[in-house]
């Protein structure tokens, strides 16, 4: 299956909407990847090396 093929399969958007919805759906979910490996590193840092991330809070 082409990736084509497999976007019109798993969305209901029609036209060039469709490839804005991926498009947001993947920065979306790189922005929250992004955001929970900051917080592992901030906790793992805490509490084995006691030093946390400086300006995790802020982030």
């Amino acid at each position: 299956m082409s990736f084509g093929a497999w976007i019109k399969a798993h969305y209901d958007e029609k036209g060039p909407a469709i490839w804005l919805a991926f498009f947001l759906e993947a920065v979306s979910a790189l922005v929250l990847f992004g955001l929970m490996a900051l917080t592992c590193v901030d906790v793992v840092g805490r509490y084995l090396f006691n030093s946390p991330l400086h300006g995790g809070t802020e982030l």
